[in-house]
């Protein structure tokens, strides 16, 4: 006979007369009135006897995952999702720097820099051509996801960007492989003779563009200051109005701090008078400089605007509470290839060789050095995530920090207990906004 236990995802929560019980692997919660639910929370420990006092409602918790036989192994079964979503080999990954160079100045957050920075050489662009043809052969494939980042990619459009663009549409043509585009763009660039060019290649999808902007007006172009010293915020925001036209797709970044966050009340009021059938092509997703999130609590401030623009009819990014996201770099099926052939997995950090994971050969082989082979096992090496009870929904953190510390127990994100309560508590909210009952 089976002997059952309480999911150690599981968790309640009471509200007003009911109690919650929800479990963060599964994503299934249920609404229990309160003495029924106060009833499941006694046998939290005994849970095998709710099968004899309430056989249908222990039969929907077993079925929901809130319930587990007594020998079963959450933690593997994670950690085994979690490998498997790693090593799908529907998909391939490609992002490209084609040079570190910038036609900006003054990013005063930007990591990397850019003066004099040379662009990818022939060599190089030909044995990422060569990689593709390789990836195109291999068997499972679906999609392949041909990324531009830098420095400003643009810069680059038509030696590195238009070169491996062209040769991606060719062989995934051929092989009725779908093909994706993004850049990462700081906008100015972005002009229409480079749209026209973009929708040439044969993109499976119109490219999509992470554009930033950091502030109104006066704020950004105090930022972000044009290589000439010419101003620059109404040249990007007229660039992201045409690719949206255009229906490409703009993830317009807006970078706040204590400072400018007032500011972007002028900057949705810039992009108003866009045609409503223009608009679902723009979303706005506000970030904070790293370097002000410990100084500056500016949350109030930034749901007030993420309702203006909501009223306005602009998407706005959510926070994603209770999406499942493992890390692009944690793919073994994808790859940053820099400007002189090196390899890394990660744009969050500077592309300097002493960080590489590995070089791109001449003939497109990828051959990687021993920090990936850490870098792909580091994700599950750190016993406090591994015993963490919102591990579902962290999924670990970030395993580029966990490669930059030296001690792996602990957790990198910095949270108590009871910041892991109000974690748990704000993907429950999400969760039952976001739910959509089925007939099934």
């Amino acid at each position: 006979m089976n002997t059952y236990q309480l999911s150690k995802f599981t968790h309640f929560a009471t509200k007003d007369r009911a109690v919650i019980a929800f479990n963060l692997a599964s994503n299934g919660f249920l609404l229990l009135h309160k003495e029924l639910g106060e009833q499941v929370k006694a046998l939290r420990h005994s849970i095998g006897q709710l099968q004899n006092l309430h056989p249908e409602l222990f039969d929907q918790m077993l079925r929901m995952g809130m319930i587990v036989e007594a020998e079963a192994d959450e933690i593997k079964a994670l950690v085994d999702a979690w490998r498997a979503h790693d090593a799908d080999p529907s998909t391939f990954g490609l992002i490209v720097n084609p040079t570190l160079g910038c036609n900006l100045r003054c990013c005063w957050y930007c990591y990397e820099q850019h003066d004099r920075m040379p662009m990818m050489e022939e060599a190089v662009r030909h044995s990422i051509c060569r990689l593709l043809d390789r990836k195109a052969e291999d068997e499972g494939l679906e999609s392949m996801n041909v990324s531009f980042f830098g420095g400003e990619p643009l810069l680059g459009f038509h030696q590195v960007v238009m070169p491996i663009l062209g040769r991606a549409a060719e062989v995934c043509g051929a092989k009725g492989i779908a093909l994706h585009s993004s850049f990462t763009t700081n906008g100015v660039l972005l002009t229409e003779k480079v749209l026209d060019g973009l929708e040439s290649v044969g993109l499976t999808s119109p490219a999509t563009f992470q554009i930033s902007l950091d502030g109104n007006r006066e704020h950004h172009d105090h930022s972000r200051i044009g290589a000439n010293r010419q101003p620059t915020y109404d040249c990007i925001v007229t660039h992201m109005k045409q690719a949206a036209a255009r229906h490409h797709q703009v993830f317009a970044r807006l970078n706040y701090t204590a400072n400018n966050i007032t500011s972007f009340t002028d900057v949705l009021n810039d992009f108003s008078s866009m045609p409503e059938s223009d608009k679902p092509y723009i979303q706005f997703n506000f970030q904070q400089i790293w370097q002000d999130q410990e100084q500056n609590d500016l949350t109030e401030a930034v749901a007030e605007l993420k309702a203006q623009y909501a009223q306005k009819g602009f998407a706005v990014e959510s926070d994603h509470i209770c999406h499942r996201h493992n890390c692009y770099a944690d793919h073994e099926n994808h790859l940053v290839v820099n400007y002189d052939g090196l390899l890394f997995k990660c744009t969050a950090r500077d592309f300097k060789e002493t960080r590489s994971e590995g070089r791109l050969q001449p003939d497109g082989e990828v051959v990687w050095n021993e920090k990936y082979a850490r870098r792909m096992e580091v994700k599950y090496a750190n016993k406090a995530c591994l015993a963490c009870k919102i591990l579902p929904i962290c999924n670990g953190g970030c395993s580029q920090n966990k490669l930059d510390a030296h001690n792996l127990d602990h957790c990198y994100n910095g949270m108590s207990e009871d910041d892991k309560d109000e974690r748990m508590l704000q993907w429950l909210k999400e969760l039952i906004t976001n739910y959509q009952p089925t007939n099934n």
